[in-house]
Order: C-alpha cells, then structure tokens, then sequence
C-alpha cells in the first residue's frame, strides 16, 4: 500500500526535467529545438538503461553530484535547465526509499 506514493514521488525529477526543458524552448521561440531534442533523447536514454539501477545509495549519490557538475559544464547547451531536476533525484535519494522494481506502478 506504501508502494505506490513511493513511485509516484520518484516521477517528480523526471517531471521537474521536462519543465526544466520547456524554458529554453519556449523562451528562444523555438530557435533553441536541437538543443532540447538532444536532451530528451538523453534523457530516453537514461530512462530507458537505468544504469543506476543496481546501484547503492552512496554510487547513486556521488552520480547524482558528478551530473550537476556535468549539467553546469554544458550549461550553454541548456545543462542549466537539468540541474533542478537533477537535484530533486538527489533529494529523493537522501530521503526516500528507492521504489521496488517489480511492484506495480
């Protein structure tokens, strides 16, 4: 039963990353597209193999601190707009429980 608030709570980084996107996107008039493209198709990517799956929460910690730090390098092709993102999942591993894999969404 506490399930699936635990999963729901874990869609809100992904969430947080699709606004993040959103800005440049529609504050550029549109201009700034490639850019977002590239990011969802990232962002698919990482969805998709979840290569920090099997991971323990000090790995999950120290990829999360590396990825802000990666999203600030690239921050002129649009990394500044991941870091919230970034950093919600980031909250989420310090506070939460990771969700079970098998358990119904």
């Amino acid at each position: 039963m506490n399930a699936k608030p635990n999963r729901v709570i874990w869609r809100v980084p992904w969430l947080v990353a699709m606004v993040g996107l959103a800005v440049p996107m529609i504050g550029s008039g549109f201009i700034g597209w490639p850019f977002v493209v590239g990011w969802l198709v990232l962002l698919l990517l990482f969805w998709w193999i979840q290569p920090l799956a099997a991971s323990d929460r000090t790995t999950r910690i120290g990829s999360g601190i590396a990825a802000v730090f990666g999203l600030v390098l690239l921050g002129t092709l649009g990394g500044f707009y991941l870091v919230p993102a970034v950093l919600a999942w980031l909250i989420l591993v310090l506070v939460c429980r990771r969700p079970e894999p098998n358990s119904a969404a």
